[in-house]
């Protein structure tokens, strides 16, 4: 067991006095040591979610076998452990590894240890400290790192025992008498020596940087929001540097962006983000960044600087979870915020050409939202996101019961712009079609950076009070006759729903469902002629009313509902229900349009170009995770606009 790999070490080093290890005045010992916690998964599950790490330490082997005080690891010591257990887990997110059975594969366990052990005679003539004891959460292997920072002052008398030995070892006091121990570290020491004479000769011809910082960290991200640091790379050898950067298993969500994107970002935010224009300075005057941050064919995957001795360079990194990026990091965000685990590391690995390796540690944490999740988890999740995110006993998978057979966020996202409809309509005002108009955005300006920030910040609200606490807007606090700027814009409710839509996970519906369906729109026709098809058809549909339900038969039409009624029936439940739920309100919402539009039923809303607009905004959001690349951007678009009117006339029936 591990105690016994614990002996077997010590005693191959000398335990028992004859060898040097144990002699010396202080020791580091570090590692995977293998110790295990006895207790039952469950057990260890409920601990960890709770954070109860004093009563989870009561049952780790290594902390039990030295309260029985087991001869093998006696003198050594550990800082207090509070963090959770290092092992074992996936090496792609933050969950405990899974055995084929969905069950937990093995006992989490605090494997990974820092212990240290000061000489017993010393008499507490070393001043010891520890500064930090942490786990890191970096994605390479089913074990997370552990480092320890501590703080050591070496006391007077060693040092001085320090200088009798390299007197006798110089060979310039002959007279001194030594003790078996020291004639044994002279021994040692001519070899550290010797290794020192080889490093001092590998400084002067080997390449050497330094990075400054050591470690970045990129705070609290938004989803999809960027942020932007640097970190100053300087050649302190004497000879030229070749140095490939590579981001270890980050996903997309750290990259290094191309100078002409960091030029963008700085004109947008009209401020810096580099410290100075050219960032490379030393002898080496300006710096093509574009040319010396590219992808190398002899180093995969990675960025390569050159640097002349004295040289530094400014390196940015840009950090983003946007779940719309890669599948990888779709399932990264949803794993962070489904497994409440905020934080997330990595390594970018600094290889030196010729040289040795650097190592720069990026942090970020993820704000906890309902954005990135999947309608089928939401679905089942009993609270709100904010109050899962700082809950201790709940949990959310995919065997967890459902809750309500359509995402709450979806209802009170769609309620709130209802009621705001509803409210309208009881102002006893005429003009209800030119509040729709406003729902979609028609009043709202944004044609300078202060009106667009504002307006972002509305959205922002709404995803914070509404969609994250599941409470729907008092539609009293929204600028509903667009005379209170200082109220809720109702498109910022309309702009918060297209942004939910499009970042839930895995789509309203899924690809291969949006494939089959635009596989059938592009079968039956032209463009031009399935949009007058479908427009006659939704102008006798909406200017009728919500009782006119039979509309007149048109084979054509009449096959795409049924294709669109059997391509939605093939999604899951909540996203069933999503799309239903969406397409009701938004054919309700078509019917008050058509009603109310002064020049009567022969004009009725789907020929408005801000319906048209609201149709556009809308199928981009629910068919994001389909494209098109062989159709032009905008072909591509009325193909969704399409697919979306067919799915609305068939939802009329429901």
């Amino acid at each position: 067991d591990a105690n016994n790999t614990a002996g077997s070490i010590l005693s191959d080093f000398g335990e028992s006095g004859t060898g040097v290890l144990l002699q010396h005045d202080v020791i580091f010992w570090l590692g995977d040591l293998n110790y295990r916690i006895n207790l039952d998964v469950p057990q260890v599950l409920q601990l960890i979610e709770q954070k109860n790490w004093e009563e989870l330490r009561k049952y780790d082997q290594l902390n039990q076998v030295r309260r029985q005080g087991n001869s093998n690891i006696q003198g050594f010591e550990e800082a207090q452990i509070t963090f959770a257990p290092t092992y074992k887990l996936s090496a792609s997110d933050p969950s405990y590894q899974m055995d084929e059975e969905g069950g937990i594969k093995r006992t989490p366990s605090w494997t990974d240890r820092i212990l240290w052990r000061i000489k017993p005679d010393s008499n507490g003539a070393f001043g010891f400290r520890v500064c930090t004891y942490r786990r890191h959460e970096v994605y390479t292997s089913d074990h997370r790192p552990v480092s320890a920072v501590f703080e050591l002052t070496i006391p007077e008398s060693i040092a001085s025992r320090a200088n009798k030995r390299t007197l006798a070892l110089n060979g310039a006091s002959p007279n001194v008498v030594l003790t078996q121990y020291e004639r044994e570290r002279i021994i040692t020491d001519s070899i550290v020596i010797n290794r020192e004479v080889q490093i001092r000769e590998e400084v002067m011809t080997k390449p050497q940087i330094e990075l400054e910082p050591t470690t970045l960290s990129f705070g609290i991200l938004k989803l999809a929001e960027q942020s932007w640091l640097s970190v100053i790379v300087t050649n302190v050898g004497n000879t030229n540097a070749a140095v490939e950067i590579h981001p270890e298993n980050s996903g997309s969500w750290l990259r290094i962006p191309s100078d002409s994107e960091i030029e963008s970002e700085e004109a947008r935010r009209g401020t810096r983000i580099r410290s100075s224009r050219n960032n490379r300075t030393g002898s080496g005057g300006d710096f093509d960044y574009e040319k010396y941050s590219r992808s190398d064919a002899g180093a995969a995957n990675s960025n390569i600087l050159n640097l002349r001795p004295k040289e530094k360079v400014e390196v940015v990194f840009v950090a983003c979870f946007d779940s719309l990026a890669s599948k990888e990091t779709a399932e990264l965000v949803e794993n962070l915020l489904t497994h409440k685990e905020k934080d997330v590391e990595s390594i970018v690995r600094f290889r030196i050409r010729n040289g040795g390796e650097l190592f720069l540690v990026v942090s970020a944490n993820l704000l906890p939202t309902a954005l990135g999740v999947s309608l089928n988890l939401l679905s089942r999740l009993p609270v709100s996101m904010s109050e899962f995110a700082s809950s201790l006993s709940t949990r959310l998978s995919e065997s967890s019961p459902v809750i309500s057979p359509i995402p709450p966020e979806v209802f009170v996202l769609v309620d709130s712009m209802w009621q705001m409809v509803r409210y309208y309509q009881q102002s006893k005002r005429s003009n209800l079609l030119g509040f729709i108009a406003a729902l979609f955005g028609a009043r709202t300006r944004l044609h300078d950076p202060s009106s667009r920030k504002q307006f972002d910040s509305q959205v922002d609200s709404v995803m914070k009070h509404v969609v994250d606490q599941r409470k729907p807007l008092d539609p009293r606090s929204a600028d509903i006759f667009g005379d209170d700027p200082s109220r809720v814009d109702p498109f910022a409710v309309w702009c918060a729903f297209l942004t939910f839509l499009r970042f839930c996970r895995n789509g309203v519906l899924p690809s291969s469902l949006v494939k089959d369906g635009m596989d059938c729109i592009m079968a039956c026709g032209s463009i031009h002629s399935l949009s007058n098809l479908f427009n006659s058809v939704q102008r006798d549909l909406y200017s009728q009313g919500p009782s006119a339900k039979n509309v007149a038969a048109n084979p054509k039409i009449d096959w795409l509902r049924q294709q669109a009624r059997e391509i939605i029936v093939k999604s899951q439940s909540a996203q069933y229900n999503t799309m239903i739920y969406t397409s009701a309100f938004m054919n309700r919402i078509f019917e008050l349009a058509a009603l109310s539009n002064p020049q009567g039923r022969a004009l009725a809303a789907v020929d408005d170009p801000m319906i048209q607009d609201a149709l556009l905004a809308l199928a981009s959001a629910l068919f994001h995770s389909y494209s098109m690349p062989s159709l032009p951007p905008k072909e591509a678009d009325q193909y969704k606009v399409l697919l979306l009117k067919s799915i609305l006339l068939e939802s009329s029936n429901y």
